[in-house]
């Protein structure tokens, strides 16, 4: 039951990547995020919420800016091609129509090879709604890869990507999310 270790580079020239909160790209796929970007492949990333609701003693709409601009550089650091930020409320992630139809939308656009998005058990709220949506933004897409990170869960897997060679490029990335005390 040993996953297989992929040592190389990961499959894909377009990838896709959805973070439900800002931090979470970095956490879960940081290192498969730059390794993609060392080999050429264009990477977007999607933050489906707002951030509002972390711990904070800014105002909302101040913390808000300030996890969108530290995604944006953390992005940098990991070679993040384009961003996108859905903005819905934190611990508000439904199956709503609107929230599919944007994912949807994304999708048709970026066409990707490669999806990346929370292990669907993964014990947030947020993070175990972003499969579902998924799955029912995929209806009728064409076929692409699915790959699932581990946030706040142990989850068991079939593959391991080795990231060693760029773990000082992950907690870089990491390191700038400072409204979370990283």
């Amino acid at each position: 039951c040993s996953p297989d270790l992929i040592s190389g580079y990961p499959e894909g020239d377009n990838i896709l990547v959805l973070a439900p909160h800002c931090d979470d790209e970095a956490l879960g796929c940081g290192g498969a995020i730059h390794k993609y970007h060392q080999k050429g492949s264009r990477v977007s990333v999607v933050f489906l919420t707002d951030g509002s609701g972390c711990a904070s003693e800014f105002d909302q709409e101040e913390i808000i800016a300030t996890r969108q601009a530290e995604a944006k550089r953390s992005g940098e650091v990991l070679g993040v091609n384009r961003f996108f930020f859905l903005t819905h409320p934190d611990r508000g992630l439904s199956r709503s129509p609107k929230v599919i139809l944007q994912l949807k939308e994304i999708i048709e656009e970026i066409r990707p090879d490669g999806i990346y998005l929370p292990f669907f058990m993964d014990n947030h709220p947020d993070h175990m709604a972003v499969a579902p949506l998924v799955a029912k933004a995929l209806e009728g897409a064409p076929r692409c890869a699915l790959f699932f990170y581990e946030v706040w869960t142990t989850m068991v897997p079939n593959n391991l990507l080795d990231i060693s060679d760029v773990m000082a490029k992950k907690m870089e990335a990491i390191s700038v999310y400072k409204s979370q005390g990283s």
